[in-house]
């Protein structure tokens, strides 16, 4: 079956076994696969941008531990895995855009130096831009590692809203600063590990602390459909307004991208048993991680074969994304099956 609904918060599942927030991932790494090749309509764009905050979230949530040597062990080997799939993507994407450089269709890659190394390090975009979210993973991993073996868990309260600021600031609202020099770093900080990746991996991490207060508080409202919907009206309605204000923004979250994000977030844990047993949740339990990274040369094999058959088959240009993300899930799911016929396991921990 596709997809089953029902479940409620006192589902009797295992924590790492929420159907709901697996479901959550496919609905992402589709999410991801449109902000990269999307024609959709405009007033979309503040719900696809609740991806990769929810993803970090997910990653949080799962990550948390009452007991701080076993939440240690658990960032230990996700940093494990996710350096190893990290350097395998890019790896990967190096050889394709070598390939693409031999037959005429893709420009010479920027000169290796110091400073793109370091760029590589510190942002990791260099050889194809959707990677920047592993390298913001790993850094994650490790700031996380760092409060837990210092012991200032109270730090990461601190973090979350002045990298959620950081991340306007640089970002949407970057029209609010004055034109200072300064302004030419937002491009590499208003996507990074402290300005998006921790903040909102923070969040997840807190929800899983006091998940017990929270699902029976008034807090647990905030995933009411009602509001959920109602925050996304606003979304809208705050991109509609600095859109129509023609000022110069560029960033991935607005401001109501953070309660949205939350709103959803919450609904799936009000819903646990949502989609269980469903291909969608088997996608996000098995195969999200690989779909983000696989998406973008499935973007290239698609506009190969688009442009071959379209004078036979035209092919609806609103439909690309979910061909794109169906190629990617077949590409992924044939990775797994050559992994797991070389018992490798390459899939980071929730």
């Amino acid at each position: 079956m596709l997809f089953r609904g029902g479940g409620n918060a006192l589902s009797t599942q295992p924590k790492s076994f929420i159907s709901s927030l697996f479901c959550l991932k496919t609905l992402c790494a589709f999410f991801v696969v449109c902000i990269h090749f999307s024609v959709f309509a405009p007033g979309l764009y503040p719900l696809i941008r609740t991806a990769v905050p929810a993803f970090f979230m997910i990653s949080g949530y799962f990550i948390y531990s009452s007991d701080r040597l076993k939440a240690i062990s658990r960032c230990k080997r996700s940093l494990r895995k996710i350096i190893l799939i990290t350097l395998a993507a890019n790896f990967f994407y190096l050889t394709v855009e070598a390939v693409l450089l031999s037959i005429g269709k893709q420009p010479p890659p920027p000169q290796l130096n110091f400073k793109s190394v370091l760029y590589f390090i510190l942002i990791g975009d260099n050889i194809n831009p959707h990677l920047w979210y592993l390298t913001a993973y790993i850094q994650v991993l490790l700031i996380l590692m760092a409060i837990l073996f210092l012991r200032i868990e109270r730090l990461i309260q601190m973090i979350i809203p002045l990298g959620l600021l950081l991340a306007l600031l640089s970002g949407m609202y970057s029209f609010l600063l004055p034109e200072l020099p300064y302004q030419s770093i937002f491009p590499l900080i208003r996507r990074c590990s402290f300005s998006i990746g921790f903040p909102f991996f923070g969040i997840g991490y807190l929800i899983r602390k006091h998940e017990p207060q929270i699902m029976q508080g008034p807090i647990r409202l905030l995933g009411h459909p009602v509001v959920c919907l109602s925050l996304l009206a606003l979304s809208i309605a705050e991109k509609a307004i600095i859109s129509s204000c023609s000022v110069l923004s560029r960033g991935d979250i607005i401001f109501f991208t953070i309660p949205l994000t939350c709103s959803i977030f919450l609904f799936c844990l009000r819903k646990p048993d949502l989609g269980h047993g469903s291909f969608v949740e088997t996608i996000g339990r098995k195969y999200a991680t690989d779909i983000y990274i696989f998406q973008m040369f499935a973007g290239i094999v698609f506009t190969i074969v688009s442009i071959r058959v379209s004078a036979l088959f035209p092919l609806p240009e609103i439909l690309s994304p979910v061909f794109i993300f169906l190629l990617a899930l077949l590409g992924s799911m044939l990775f797994k099956r050559l992994l797991s016929r070389l018992r490798l396991s390459l899939s980071p921990s929730e």
